[in-house]
């Protein structure tokens, strides 16, 4: 029996070893979402002392900044649709915020990056806000996040624009409900549970609730955290009483800070950027930033308050200032540090990223984007590449340094000009983004060849893609 115990012994000796360098080797992956940022309003970026990020500014010296990336849409819903899922949002119907109701969420079929992790052994969590498809998701349905394969969720369901400050019962109440409802008041869920008395600062609350998340995991077994601020979308007015007090805001009879916007806005991308910082702490805190894939991105381009330059648009829009939505990476010895790839890259690339760095294999022809790892690469920078867009009242193709963007339904785009007081572009432009970045020049009388491959392209791209849902193009929400 003693004989046999020191063989065990020896055989366990010789196993565990390899099953801890089995796990060590699987990072944690962790996904870390603004809300409307501006393409400048990263203080490495702008060089402007106003725009505070220092968080975000180490993460890029210690990572890969991608200034050239693509969201997959102006608006949020197909664009974080698409970034869960690894594929045109459009495939599944959703062009624009309301999506197809007739069957909401993302498909039954169609794998999210949770299901990949948590089938290999992941710990998977969702913080945040969610509005995939602009339905308000229902725990039990393919809607919500714990039917996405996230064993934790804490975050709100309330479409896009999330009071910072007031969620509970008790708030819908002394403000009344249609007073709640106009500014997206409502509680906070935690799994499948609402969190009818919880007030607080959403930035910190998400926080929290992340730093927690990693300090429940951390050496226990790889996770995936997935964290949506609401930050910098909408209402940047709504700032803490002893934050607005700190900057010398006046508040407002109902609770808001009095400041010109760029004030508000930049006060909370400060107050973002310091979550990241926390988030950042307590990986490295429990030993595993460096065992961490992180990418931080915006769901689409700025709005209210941001500094998009020198591009033109900003959410809505098609122009660039409403889908390049710049990515930062960090994953040491894969990702270099200070680096930077001019490469055109997409959010649809988040996912077989995340894929390769997990060892998870995906079926073929299931994921639309590649590999940020091989877009990094200085070869990558020049290989032709085609990407689409389409809001159902336009479109556009990239490819290589050429832009097609069209406007196919005018009195969708005149709508949506009216109500946001936007100038959106209107017939057939062409760009050639390499001379133009500001998309200034329309080329399209004098390269009509151009612009007739470049429709042939979305034109065979949209064949693989569910229409849109009646007149949802038309209707503009938050």
């Amino acid at each position: 029996m003693k004989r046999i115990a020191l063989i065990l012994a020896a055989v366990l000796s010789a196993v565990l070893p390899l099953c801890g360098e089995t796990a060590a080797s699987k990072p944690n992956i962790l996904i870390l979402l603004s809300d409307d940022q501006g393409y400048a309003d990263y203080g490495f970026v702008s060089q402007k002392p106003e725009v505070k990020t220092p968080h975000l500014d180490g993460l890029a010296r210690a990572g890969t900044f991608f200034p050239n990336a693509l969201s997959l849409s102006p608006v949020c819903s197909p664009s974080r649709a698409g970034i869960m899922t690894g594929r045109y949002p459009q495939r599944g119907g959703i062009y624009w915020f309301t999506g197809d109701k007739s069957r909401p969420g993302i498909p039954a079929g169609v794998t999210t990056i949770a299901e990949y992790l948590r089938g290999a052994g992941y710990a998977t969590g969702y913080i945040g806000k969610t509005h995939y498809d602009g339905g308000e998701p229902t725990p039990g349905l393919r809607t919500f996040p714990t039917a996405h394969g996230f064993e934790h969720f804490f975050g709100a369901t309330t479409g896009g624009t999330i009071h910072y400050l007031l969620h509970s019962e008790k708030a819908v109440r002394e403000r009344g409900a249609d007073y709640a409802k106009k500014n997206f008041i409502a509680p906070l869920w935690r799994n499948d549970e609402p969190q009818r008395e919880l007030d607080g600062f959403t930035t910190d609350l998400f926080a929290d609730d992340a730093v927690s998340f990693i300090r429940t995991n951390a050496g226990k077994r790889p996770f995936y955290l997935h964290v949506a601020w609401n930050a910098v979308h909408s209402f940047a007015k709504q700032l803490p009483p002893e934050e607005a007090k700190r900057r010398g805001f006046e508040l407002d009879e109902e609770g808001n800070a009095v400041a010109p916007l760029r004030k508000l806005y930049l006060a909370q991308l400060e107050l973002m950027d310091a979550g990241v910082g926390r988030i950042l702490d307590a990986l490295r805190q429990s030993g595993q930033l460096d065992n961490t894939l992180i990418l931080f991105t915006s769901d689409n381009g700025g709005s209210s308050g941001s500094n998009n330059k020198p591009l033109t648009g900003s959410k809505y829009h098609l122009y660039e200032g409403g889908v390049r939505t710049p990515i930062i990476a960090r994953y040491p010895g894969r990702f270099a540090a200070g680096a930077r790839s001019d490469a055109m890259v997409s959010h649809l690339d988040i996912l077989p990223t995340i894929l390769e760095a997990a060892g998870i294999s995906a079926k073929p022809d299931t994921l639309d984007g590649i590999s940020l790892f091989s877009a990094s690469k200085p070869s990558a920078t020049n290989a032709p590449r085609t990407l689409f867009h389409d809001t159902g009242f336009q479109w556009s193709v990239h490819q290589g340094d050429w832009k097609l963007l069209v406007t196919s339904d005018e009195t969708a785009a005149v709508e949506l000009e009216k109500k946001y007081k936007l100038k959106l572009a209107h017939g057939v432009n062409l760009f050639n983004l390499r001379d133009d970045p500001a998309e200034q020049k329309n080329l399209a009388a004098a390269h009509p060849e151009i612009v007739g491959e470049l429709t042939r392209l979305h034109e065979a791209w949209r064949k693989n893609c569910r229409p849109p849902a009646q007149a949802a193009t038309r209707r503009a929400e938050n």
